[in-house]
């Protein structure tokens, strides 16, 4: 069983970190990656979806053409992982700074 994080993004291109996620990922087997792009008017999307086909077991995204707000971007994010079945647990990160991503290993998912 995995545990699916729900990361929510808004012109946030320029803060995604590729190397970060890309590092966690490959040390975190068991933590599932949903990124939800919420309206983003620059290359967010694009960036995760190349995270995404590096990593297709570990992630998905979910893409909302126009900016709902965080709520409804939540909300999609946890229907789209509730559908997949898979989980143990589910949470997600509202802000997250992907440069500090290694130290969700540190917490305690369980």
């Amino acid at each position: 069983m995995k545990t699916g994080i729900i990361i929510t993004l808004y012109n946030q291109e320029s803060q995604i970190n590729k190397v970060e996620i890309a590092q966690f990922l490959d040390i975190q087997k068991n933590i599932h990656l949903c990124f939800v792009n919420n309206g983003s008017t620059d290359n967010t999307l694009e960036i995760l979806e190349q995270i995404s086909e590096q990593f297709p077991n570990n992630t998905s995204v979910v893409n909302i053409k126009k900016e709902k707000g965080l709520h409804a971007a939540l909300k999609l994010g946890f229907r789209f992982l509730s559908n997949l079945k898979n989980f143990n647990q589910l949470c997600y990160f509202p802000k997250i700074n992907f440069n500090e991503l290694n130290n969700i290993s540190t917490m305690n998912m369980g």
